[in-house]
């Protein structure tokens, strides 16, 4: 996703010309939250597996079961802004201080 990010805002660019820090953070941010959307789900079926000590589940199909008829459909994704802000702060630090450093080094 960062990858294809890059290109789109390089594609917009004169030739020769990089990206920006803020464009290199953004487009991290932009794939943080890519991937905040699928491992919410994820996350949330693991964790309510993790803090079962009434072993109410049998598994993940027990737990997306239970979610659904509490919560519906995007009861799945419960708690996204807290991953959202995680993964794309993270990504978007990750890949600016990652670009910076290939700049200074090349």
């Amino acid at each position: 996703t960062n990858a294809r990010m890059r290109e789109l805002l390089l594609s917009r660019k004169s030739a020769g010309e990089g990206l920006s820090s803020l464009e290199s953070a953004l487009c991290g941010a932009i794939s943080g939250g890519v991937n905040a959307a699928v491992v919410t789900p994820v996350e949330l079926i693991r964790n309510n597996l993790m803090t079962d000590v009434k072993r109410r589940f049998s598994g993940p199909l027990s737990v997306v079961r239970h979610v659904l008829q509490q919560d519906g459909f995007l009861g799945l994704w419960r708690g996204m802004a807290a991953t959202l802000l995680r993964d794309g702060g993270g990504m978007a630090t990750y890949f600016l201080f990652y670009f910076e450093s290939k700049k200074y080094m090349s």
